[in-house]
């Protein structure tokens, strides 16, 4: 049904350009628009214009998904590099394209599939905070055991992964955040560290996501994190960015923090 929903903007839009262009050779070129204003060829062009864009889009995805199904994976290509947020699903609908199914539902009138759509846009941008929140969770479920192999398992690869450890310079590629993980836990106690996150936020788009939020480190430390995530190729979320600082009231001492 999903599918169904985006195809039927698709086509809406391809039927208003052949429409138009039937209109334009049986008028000779050029008719009035409701008002009195003459809808030439250079209307009639835009009009296909945009028409080509949205079944491009259509025939994009629809390669695209015919090429994940045989992998098996369900989702969109990323950036083969690995150097960015942008993710676009193929097996579903992603919230953009509701987004366009929904302008599109707008511009017909159709305001019954209009308010379903909306319905839907809100469901898959919960489900997108949950699939954040959840993430976020494991990323310090990690932290408080000192397990580099969870931790591991929480980080994405590429080389635009980053960390920003407090009072440390950033660390860049997943290899070298996770050296810097290995050395931090080293360093702590045996059984981990008692590291809670407090007041957290969460927002989430298309395949990308952050949380912010406090962490509370044994000792009576206090950090404020970012942390962003990337939904992968298999659908799970993987950090690519954790940033800490210590918290600083003013006229106080930044928080120092010893493991």
């Amino acid at each position: 049904m999903t599918r169904a929903i985006v195809a039927r903007a698709h086509r809406a839009a391809r039927t208003t350009t052949t429409t138009e262009r039937r209109r334009e050779r049986r008028d000779g070129g050029s008719r009035a628009k409701p008002g009195g204003r003459a809808m030439g060829t250079g209307d009639a062009r835009r009009r296909v214009r945009v028409g080509a864009r949205a079944e491009d889009a259509g025939e994009g995805r629809r390669e695209t998904g015919t090429r994940d199904e045989t992998r098996g994976d369900g989702d969109a290509d990323a950036d083969a590099d690995g150097d960015g947020l942008a993710y676009r699903a193929a097996s579903a609908p992603t919230k953009t394209d509701y987004e366009f199914a929904l302008r599109t539902a707008i511009r017909d009138e159709n305001y019954e599939e209009a308010a379903r759509l909306r319905d839907l846009i809100d469901s898959v941008s919960r489900d997108a905070a949950r699939a954040v929140q959840d993430a976020n969770e494991g990323f310090y479920r990690a932290f408080r055991d000192a397990s580099v192999s969870a931790m591991r398992a929480v980080w994405a690869e590429g080389a635009h992964v980053q960390c920003l450890h407090p009072g440390s310079a950033v660390v860049s590629g997943a290899r070298d955040v996770m050296e810097s993980w290995e050395i931090i836990f080293a360093s702590m106690p045996d059984g981990g560290a008692d590291v809670q996150c407090a007041d957290v936020r969460v927002h989430a788009g298309d395949g990308w996501g952050f949380a912010t939020c406090v962490e509370r480190v044994s000792g009576g430390a206090s950090l404020a994190a970012t942390n962003v995530f990337e939904r992968q190729l298999d659908g799970s979320w993987r950090m690519v960015l954790h940033q800490a600082h210590g918290v600083m009231s003013l006229g106080a001492a930044p928080t120092k923090v010893d493991w």
